[in-house]
């Protein structure tokens, strides 16, 4: 999570102050599972490795996946371009 914040801040500065700043340890996510409704939402992701190899598609389909920042940077943009993030403002 850090890496991903890290990289957003970075491409987009007017939208720094709504991501995270720290990663809450799993045992607080899971307690906070029980109560609220958005730590529910993620709570079956705690702990999970949730890498993939993308070997197999590379080799057989000559594929190349994008640089994972270009990626992240691409989603940041997304979002802004729907307005599901507005600049300056917690959501």
């Amino acid at each position: 999570m850090k890496d991903l914040a890290r990289v957003l801040a970075q491409s987009f500065p007017d939208y720094a102050s709504q991501l995270p700043s720290a990663e809450l340890p799993n045992w607080v996510v899971r307690i906070l599972a029980l109560i609220d409704a958005d730590a529910r939402m993620i709570v079956h992701e705690v702990g999970r490795d949730l890498r993939i190899n993308t070997a197999k598609a590379e080799t057989m389909l000559q594929w190349q996946p994008r640089p994972e920042e270009e990626t992240i940077r691409a989603c940041g943009q997304s979002l802004i371009d729907n307005g599901l993030v507005t600049a300056g403002r917690q959501n």
